[in-house]
């Protein structure tokens, strides 16, 4: 049975144009028109494991969505896909619904499905290993894939009683630049 994927959006014509775009993907795309839709779909249908909701709808918006989602399926990996989102909304959807990725509209199809498939990754293997803090799965899930990608990012120097070293020695910036030059 292929895994399901919610779709929140109050533009019903953008919800067909994702499902048209996704329909041959190896997940299923359910879609709803509102936070209350969705909130009803999940708890209908236990098989949703990622919800890419939109910011701005009528009567609840995304980030408040999402913070709900968070709430009541924190195994859910939450995504925000938006066209209008201000820096409150951004602050909002990473602090409270805690997303896995902010996408903005328009975005393209094998870009959108791209993250879908991560999520449903995070998502497969947040089952797999049982997790009991679903928040600090995410958490480390993006930091190992950081790490992956800038090597050495996560590295932190403590002192005995476990406070961070903070290197504040001027740094010679012609000694960093030196191998670069041609």
């Amino acid at each position: 049975m292929k895994p399901k994927v919610l779709f929140v959006d109050d533009e019903a014509e953008l919800l067909e144009s994702v499902r048209d775009a996704l329909r041959k993907k190896p997940y299923r795309v359910v879609t709803a028109n509102s936070g209350a839709e969705a909130l009803a779909l999940l708890r209908s249908d236990p098989e949703i494991r990622v919800v890419v909701s939109d910011e701005r709808m009528p009567e609840m918006t995304g980030h408040e969505l999402l913070a709900k989602i968070r709430a009541q399926y924190p195994e859910s990996v939450r995504i925000m896909l938006t066209g209008q989102a201000d820096i409150t909304a951004v602050v909002s959807a990473i602090n409270d619904g805690q997303i896995f990725r902010f996408l903005t509209k328009p975005c393209p199809a094998d870009a959108l499905h791209d993250v879908v498939t991560q999520a449903l990754d995070v998502a497969d293997s947040m089952s797999r290993t049982s997790v009991s803090d679903p928040d600090e799965f995410l958490r480390q899930t993006a930091l190992t894939l950081l790490e992956e990608r800038h090597p050495g990012i996560g590295a932190v120097e403590r002192d005995g009683s476990g406070r961070i070293v903070i290197d504040d020695r001027p740094t010679d910036i012609d000694a960093l630049i030196a191998p670069y030059r041609v």
